[in-house]
């Protein structure tokens, strides 16, 4: 059984609620278009996320894992290497921060 994480590593957070550890795993990101965006022109849109090094309408994905009471439990499994080639990283991840899968 993996043991609920008592300390921070890069690319991993971690925060205690309560009697819980909750740890935010990274599994990506997501790229998208900008004409999806409302209330803004596209060329505004293009303009700030440029004027922040940012190449595009990037949304991370993330999937959280619980410890609690003795158990662990994973909230949203990510989006697998089918949706792009830059997701798809949860097991590796999940691996990084000390939790082994097969006790999910």
């Amino acid at each position: 059984m993996t043991k609920a994480p008592t300390t921070q590593i890069p690319g991993v957070y971690r925060r205690k609620v309560g009697d819980m550890v909750v740890t935010a795993i990274a599994d990506g990101f997501l790229d998208g278009a900008i004409d999806v965006l409302r209330n803004i022109r596209p060329e505004d849109a293009t303009e700030i996320l440029a004027a922040s090094f940012r190449p595009a309408r990037r949304t991370p994905v993330n999937t959280f894992v619980i410890h609690a009471k003795d158990r662990v439990c994973l909230i949203e499994t990510g989006c697998g290497d089918y949706m792009a080639p830059t997701s798809g990283r949860q097991r590796a991840n999940l691996e990084a921060a000390g939790v082994d899968a097969d006790d999910i």
